[in-house]
């Protein structure tokens, strides 16, 4: 599967979390979905485990920064929570999900 601006190898799930309380709030699209900046396809699965192949490794900053341009928000507006990725085995390839 080839990766293009609108194909990220990677999606993000974006959430807000209250600095003063414990509400959290989930950023959705217009179609109600919280993966950004695409949908994963029909038959996605996520990975209970998953070995990652180092020659493959993608960082995230790069199309942090795209998801920021989509969104229309500051760079220092979003950030990557450390150590929460998912992995989601989707037809052709696996996706890691950030948080």
């Amino acid at each position: 599967m080839e990766t293009t601006a609108t194909n990220p190898p990677l999606r993000f799930v974006i959430h807000h979390l209250h600095p003063t309380s414990a509400r959290l709030r989930f950023l959705k699209s217009p179609a109600g979905r919280v993966i950004f900046p695409t949908p994963l396809p029909a038959l996605s699965e996520l990975l209970e485990e998953y070995d990652i192949p180092s020659a493959t490794a993608t960082h995230p900053a790069p199309f942090l920064r795209q998801l920021c341009a989509t969104l229309q928000v500051e760079p220092h507006e979003l950030t990557i929570v450390n150590g929460f990725r998912l992995w989601v085995d989707t037809p052709g390839v696996t996706v890691p999900v950030y948080w």
